[in-house]
């Protein structure tokens, strides 16, 4: 009997499919997203043309009640004004004045059987507004079915008219309502041509016979119509209780629709026709007949004034999709090829691990254990077993160590494991026979296969590092080349396309930071940078980074130190700084107005440590409670927070990477918000203290503090009192003391500015200082460093000339800088360049190390930046190597890597710091900046 162990399989793993299906994804939620974008758009210039309908049949409509409400009135006024008498000559009229009579007397009724008669008091002016309105006043016979004129003499009433009213009226009855008054019925008789409508109630509710009085209302059809008649068409019908047509004018619905479609009171509607809206209804309840106004629209009409931006939409959905497509055929030619072609080298190393596991021999038998023959094989097994007598296999069943090694006679060994068993009602023992010359072989293969297992891992770190190379090199293009184009003469159009391209790569950026960032978390790559950092300098330039952001906005952003907070303390500048630009950036994203405050204070501190807490606060949106437990997880987006195309939506890992990174720092992220007020979000950190430097104190002296804010003149006043200056918050009649004080003027400054005579200190931002003093007494520093306003207070106790108290403004003046840029890439060189130039340096180009080298040997300059990858010699190489030959000048590296052993790589080369891609002309200025300041030190 022989038995055959499977076959190793060669089955190899398809490529991933995932890249390509989150690439599409992707690109459907972006088509998705535009298509979302267009249709809430085209719904929200619908509903407010249907608005501005609305508001116009509204407005008709409540005249057309008014008007009715007033008739009513009218009529019941006129009744109020009728006497009856027994007598049937009429009561004496007023004696005429000026010619007119005053009151006039008018007979309504003429009976007999002992019955009143019925007079009318009308005055003079109840008969020109009568004639005004041209309204008559009726009185109808219900024994005579007879109506007549009262006042004025109209239009004339047909005798089938007269007798249909007559009829109607009998048929009503003349008690009083429950609140009183007397019942009113409005009457369109039929085969009345006339455009004109009669109300009616009865004379004397206790005399039927008296008959009823009404008006005959005439130019019906002018208080009911539409106001705007060049916009809107005259589309109304006038329903009586019954749903009859009364009056109707305009291209409505079909009339019989009103007789059989039960039409709710007041209500705002659509009418459909097959499914689909075919008119916008307005229905109003007219008078105290139970009547009906309806007006309506079809919809066409509304679509007609609506086109235009459906045209829009159209042209802007076909470009966005059209830019997904290309982006996608990019990433996908640039990114995803590249990727899967290194995946497929990952794929034949791990095929041939699986191939020489799989062939490894093994023989697996059973023996007698009596006589130690074997009664089942297979073809490895019995290349051991019939090559050796049954002696050794009869002294191996007897042993009962689970693993046995035995050696052959042609000198192979051999791993033998048995294990006891019953077969066919035989005592039998399963041997698995193993070649330890083959196990050794397969040992070293399994070593082998575990260095390129460490290869592979580390083909995953240099992916990660290639990836952000490649990534944020073609992005450093696009947003180098937005900002100097920002720098040029554009028209307002073509500045908002641009700002929403910046807008959309540096959401971009933030994506791929972030991403990058996650991945090296799961990498292992996260590691703290400790070195001494000032907290209040480092909050200071936060501020500083967003301030022309949240101005831009049109929100107030400041920040507070406390004064007790350490000068040095140890810790990871960078993270700290990724943490709080990431809250603040957000906090300005989500506020649409009020201001946005970076607080700084101490919860505790010892001899040794400091817990410190950031605090970023806002008047924004705010989060629901219901999200807030959740805002810290990967890609979890609070949903309506994005508005408007200033406010692209993010990746939803920012604020998971920082969570990360201040667990990473034994620190505790915590956030307190309430919707419409704002959100507090607090980072609280223990950090060791750092070398403290010796304290610095200014002579005293009276300074005055004002501003806009109460919260940042007291916080400067403790700082000023601090260093031992007598600071005290402006208040109106300190002008009397300018004489030997100084006033400071606080950003946001106060307004109105107070009127001072003496000196003055203006704290400004760094782009808003003058160039030149615009008088003596008057002095600027920046407002957003503690320390120079410390170094100008420092200079005016010392009387140094007024020019070294005013720092000229970034990018209006020339660096005045030889700067050498070594870089491979032709457009981060040709990016670089204008950028240096823009703040005018002087450039010296080289394509690789080996060629800045040489032409350093006899050129001069001031900074030398450096690509850190390059052929020939890389950017490290470059800078060991003029370091060695004893090289002053500033060494700055430029990368795309964002790993984070580079930085510390950098600095042991010899490099001052690592630039990271895309660079900001303002991250260059301040670079340079800060190279001179070193150089003059």
């Amino acid at each position: 009997m022989k038995a055959h162990l499977s076959a190793p399989s060669n089955d190899l793993r398809t490529p991933p499919r995932i890249p390509h299906l989150l690439l599409h994804i992707l690109a459907l939620a972006l088509v998705g997203c535009i298509l979302a974008g267009g249709a809430l758009y085209l719904y929200t210039a619908f509903n407010n043309e249907v608005s501005t309908y609305r508001r116009d049949m509204n407005a008709s409509a409540y005249d057309a009640q008014f008007f009715f409400d007033r008739r009513e009135a009218q009529l019941r006024s006129v009744t109020a004004a009728m006497l009856p008498s027994r007598k049937a000559t009429p009561p004496v009229t007023s004696e005429p004045r000026n010619g007119a009579t005053q009151l006039e007397v008018v007979p309504v009724t003429a009976t007999s059987d002992g019955a009143p008669f019925w007079y009318l008091l009308v005055t003079a002016r109840d008969r020109q507004l009568l004639d005004l309105q041209q309204v008559n006043i009726l009185h109808t016979s219900i024994s005579t079915g007879k109506t007549r004129y009262v006042t004025g003499s109209g239009h004339g009433i047909p005798t089938g008219v007269q007798t249909w009213i007559a009829e109607f009226l009998a048929t009503r009855a003349t008690a009083a309502r429950a609140d009183g008054y007397a019942p009113l019925f409005w009457l369109r008789p039929p085969g009345d041509d006339i455009s004109r409508l009669f109300l009616y109630t009865p004379l004397d509710m206790s005399d039927p016979d008296a008959g009823w009085v009404g008006l005959e209302v005439n130019n019906i059809e002018t208080a009911i119509r539409w106001h705007d008649n060049s916009r809107h068409p005259q589309n109304y019908v006038l329903l009586t209780p019954t749903q009859h047509v009364v009056l109707h004018e305009g291209e409505i619905l079909d009339p019989e629709w009103y007789s059989h479609k039960e039409i709710p009171q007041d209500s705002f509607y659509y009418a459909w026709d097959n499914r689909l809206p075919s008119h916008l209804v307005l229905s109003k309840a007219i008078g105290e007949g139970g009547w009906r106004l309806v007006y309506s629209v079809p919809i066409n009409v509304i679509f007609e004034h609506g086109h235009i931006p459906l045209y829009h939409v159209l042209a802007t959905v076909l470009t966005l999709c059209t830019l997904v497509a290309l982006i996608m055929h990019q990433i996908r030619r640039r990114l995803l090829q590249p990727a899967l072609a290194q995946y497929a080298a990952l794929q034949d190393s791990e095929r041939l691990t699986r191939t020489i596991v799989d062939a490894a021999p093994v023989g697996l038998c059973l023996i007698d254990r009596n006589s130690g023959v074997p009664l089942v094989s297979n073809e490895q097994a019995r290349q051991w077993m019939h090559a050796e007598d049954s002696q050794w296999r009869l002294q191996a069943l007897q042993n009962q160590e689970p693993g046995q090694e035995r050696t052959l006679r042609d000198g192979r060994s051999i791993l033998l494991k048995v294990v006891p068993m019953e077969h066919q009602g035989h005592e039998v023992a399963l041997c698995a026979v193993n070649d330890i010359t083959a196990l050794k072989e397969v040992e070293r293969s399994l070593l082998t296969a575990k260095h390129k297992a460490d290869s592979a891992n580390k083909a995953k770190t240099d992916f990660i590092a290639t990836m952000s190379h490649e990534i944020r090199t073609p992005l450093f293009g696009i947003m180098g080349t937005l900002e100097l184009l920002s720098l040029t003469e554009l028209t307002q159009r073509q500045r908002q396309y641009l700002r929403t391209i910046q807008l959309s790569s540096g959401t971009l950026m933030r994506t791929i930071s972030e991403t990058l960032d996650l991945a090296r978390a799961e990498a292992g790559h996260e590691k703290l940078q400790i070195s001494d950092l000032s907290p209040v300098d480092l909050l200071n330039s936060v501020v500083a980074s967003y301030a022309d952001r949240a101005r831009a906005k049109g929100i107030l952003l400041y920040g507070v130190a406390d004064c007790r907070v350490p000068q040095r303390v140890a810790g990871d500048e960078l993270r700290l700084r990724q943490i709080l630009n990431n809250l603040v950036s957000n906090a300005i994203k989500f506020t649409l107005g009020g201001h946005v405050v970076l607080r700084l204070r101490i919860l505790d501190m010892d001899d040794s440590q400091v817990t410190l807490c950031f605090q970023v606060a806002d008047t924004g949106i705010g989060i629901p409670p219901e999200h807030q437990h959740k805002l810290f997880s990967p890609y979890y987006q609070v949903e309506n927070r994005s508005q408007g195309e200033d406010n692209p939506a993010g990746s939803g890992l920012g604020l998971f990477i920082c969570k990360r990174l201040a667990s990473l720092m034994h620190g505790t992220l915590s956030v307190v918000s309430t919707p419409g007020l704002g959100t507090s979000i607090d980072l609280r950190v223990s950090l060791p203290l750092g070398t403290q430097p010796a304290s610095q104190f200014l002579l005293p002296r009276t300074v005055y503090v004002s501003g806009a804010i109460q919260e940042t003149i007291l916080n400067l006043c403790d700082w000023l009192n601090q260093w031992g200056i007598n600071a005290l918050p402006f208040q109106v009649g300190d002008e009397a003391q300018a004489k030997g004080a100084l006033l400071l003027s606080a950003w946001p400054p106060a307004t109105p500015a107070p009127d001072w005579q003496g000196q003055r200190l203006v704290m400004s931002p760094p782009g808003q200082i003058p160039d030149e003093a615009t008088s003596p007494l008057m002095h600027y520093c920046n407002a957003y460093d503690l320390q120079d306003l410390k170094r100008t207070l420092l200079l005016l106790q010392e009387h140094q000339p007024q020019q070294s108290l005013n720092p000229t403004r970034p990018f209006e003046a020339s660096l005045g800088l030889r700067v050498m840029v070594a870089d491979d890439n032709m457009v981060n060189q040709r990016i670089l360049s204008e950028q240096l130039a823009h703040l005018g340096c002087t450039v010296l180009l080289a394509k690789d190390g080996q060629s800045a080298l040489q032409q350093l040997e006899h050129e001069e300059v001031d900074v030398v930046l450096t690509d850190i990858n390059m052929p020939i010699m890389d950017g490290y190489t470059l800078a060991s190597r003029l370091r060695s030959q004893h090289y002053k000048a500033p060494i700055y590296g430029v990368t795309a890597s964002a790993m984070s052993d580079e930085r510390k790589r950098a600095r042991d080369c010899g490099m001052e710091d690592l630039l990271l891609r895309p660079l900001s002309i303002n991250t260059l200025h301040d670079t340079l900046q800060a190279a001179i300041v070193r150089g003059r030190a």
